[in-house]
């Protein structure tokens, strides 16, 4: 199972947890961070490993906190732990035991105990509670021993209260949380899977069409997952041949000037493949607002892998981003493909 289908089970598994109202939070909420670490989300795994170690646990805390700040770094790390305590506190504080204390909310006027400690608090009481109704049918109104059990059942009540509050606060917190991630997710899937599918037709009419062409584009795509500098350069100097061999592939090389399909005459040599695409997408495109569309996209996609080849060669490898060499191979990938729908050999059906 890879780290996408690990992840999906644990979002369901963590559903089902929320939806049970007899499953235990803290089983979900260890089951959500083991989502953040797969996930490397470290800024919302902070909280939810705060959740469950509780306040006073300093040594699980102290782990925690290292994890983070190696992941986000110290600044960030004070930042988030700042607006985290803040909030740690406004959720633990329960309503009958600030009454109690008198206090505002701060340390001394919280549950400060770990979710997992809360829940087998919960449980006991309300075995308590329930072994105080059934002494108290033993004794006759006014008696005192009866008046001392509907004190302890009052007290109970309260603190019982207080605990299903907060448990409800945390659970409706990582519920959210889940939400969210789970709109992400399915959003990730959707554009993955309607890629996987753009990338198989282009791959099978690269294949039909020229199979070192294919080769090239795989080229930039692996050299674009590499990441490394050099392999930024790699990634667009394939980009650059993967355009300049289909364009000799669909309009090969011409000598000398050529009346275009607008009327104007230009050099569409070897070296002039943007202009040779250009001229293909407009005699092959039959309407004109998907030829205008295309030609825009290939002027486009030129001019990009143009702009970041021209810094590559002057050795300016750090001015060029990671995001700036993805979005160039992406860019170049969906042009070929529009480019290849054109192609009268393409099947319609496909």
């Amino acid at each position: 199972m890879d780290a996408t289908q690990t992840a999906w089970q644990l979002l369901s598994e963590i559903h089902k947890h929320l939806e049970n109202p007899y499953s235990e939070t803290a089983t979900a909420l260890r089951k959500t961070a083991r989502l953040c670490r797969l996930t490397k989300d470290y800024r919302n795994l902070l909280w939810i490993e705060l959740e469950l170690a509780g306040m006073e646990d300093q040594p699980s805390k102290n782990a925690i906190y290292a994890e983070v700040i190696n992941a986000i770094g110290d600044e960030e790390f004070k930042k988030l732990h700042a607006f985290e305590s803040e909030k740690g506190i406004k959720m633990r504080l329960g309503p009958n035991f600030v009454k109690e204390r008198g206090a505002g909310p701060d340390a001394n006027t919280v549950l400060g105990f770990s979710v997992s400690q809360m829940e087998q608090r919960l449980t006991r009481i309300r075995e308590e509670h329930t072994d105080l109704r059934n002494r108290i049918d033993h004794f006759e109104l006014g008696d005192p021993r009866r008046t001392d059990i509907v004190k302890s059942r009052v007290i109970i009540d309260e603190y019982t209260y207080d605990l299903e509050v907060i448990l409800h606060r945390i659970a409706q917190r990582l519920a959210m949380w889940v939400a969210r991630v789970e709109q992400k997710a399915l959003l990730s899937r959707h554009v993955r899977d309607a890629f996987s599918f753009y990338r198989e037709t282009v791959d099978r009419e690269l294949t039909r069409l020229d199979p070192e062409l294919l080769q090239k584009l795989n080229s930039a795509v692996e050299r674009m997952l590499a990441g490394e500098p050099e392999a930024r350069t790699h990634a667009l100097t394939s980009c650059r041949r993967v355009i300049s061999s289909l364009a000799d592939t669909l309009y090969p090389p011409r000598e000398g000037l050529t009346e275009c399909s607008d009327g104007i005459k230009r050099e569409l040599g070897p070296a002039q493949y943007k202009n040779r695409l250009t001229e293909y997408v407009s005699n092959e495109c039959r309407k004109s607002v998907s030829r205008d569309l295309l030609m825009r996209l290939v002027e486009d996609t030129s001019y990009r892998i143009t702009k970041l080849n021209d810094l590559a060669s002057k050795g300016v490898h750090a001015d060029i981003s990671v995001h700036e060499v993805n979005q160039c191979v992406i860019q170049t990938y969906i042009c070929v493909g529009d480019i290849l729908a054109l192609d009268k050999h393409t099947d319609p059906q496909s």
